[in-house]
C-alpha cells in the first residue's frame, strides 16, 4: 500500500520521486514530487543534501511543478510491473521539510496545493485583511 514519504524511481530514470499527499485520503489523486539537481536559478523552497536520503549525492532541490495527479493504483501497478523501482522512504523530518517547501513554493500547481489543503497537510492561508475604511472627511460648513 502506497504511503506518504514512499519513494521510487523510473527504471530508466534519474529522479527519485516522493509521495507527498496522503494516498489513503485521496487514492485517485496522489501528488508526487521529485528530487532534481540543484541550480541557482531553480526553486529553492526545499534544498536537500547527502544524508537526507540514500539517493542524494549532492545539493538537491524538490521539483514541485509536477502538473499531474496519479492514482495510487496506477503507481502501485507500475511498481508491480517494474516500471518503477521502490527506494527507501524519506525520513519524517525530511518529509516535513519537503511539505514546508510546498507551502512556500511558487511552482506548485494550484490543484496540488489544494489537495494538500483538503487533506489538512498544509494550513490554508488566512484571507487578506479588508482595506481600511477611507478617512472621514469633516462636513464642510457653509461660508
Amino acid at each position: 500500500m502506497l504511503r506518504r514519504g514512499d519513494t521510487f524511481k523510473e527504471r530508466t530514470g534519474w529522479h527519485t520521486m516522493v509521495v507527498l499527499s496522503d494516498p489513503s485520503l485521496n487514492p485517485d489523486a496522489v501528488y508526487v514530487v521529485n528530487f532534481s539537481h540543484w541550480a541557482r536559478n531553480r526553486d529553492q523552497s526545499c534544498v536537500l543534501h547527502p544524508g537526507d536520503h540514500g539517493t542524494i549525492s549532492g545539493p538537491t532541490i524538490i521539483y514541485y511543478n509536477n502538473t499531474f495527479l496519479e492514482s495510487a493504483e496506477a503507481i502501485e501497478a507500475k511498481i508491480r510491473a517494474k516500471k518503477y523501482v521502490q527506494t527507501n522512504p524519506v525520513r519524517k523530518d525530511v518529509l516535513a521539510r519537503i511539505l514546508a517547501g510546498a507551502a512556500i513554493s511558487r511552482k506548485i500547481p494550484r490543484k496540488c496545493l489544494e489537495l494538500l489543503y483538503q487533506q489538512g497537510l498544509l494550513p490554508r492561508p488566512l484571507p487578506p485583511l479588508p482595506p481600511p475604511p477611507p478617512p472621514k472627511v469633516p462636513d464642510a460648513k457653509p461660508d
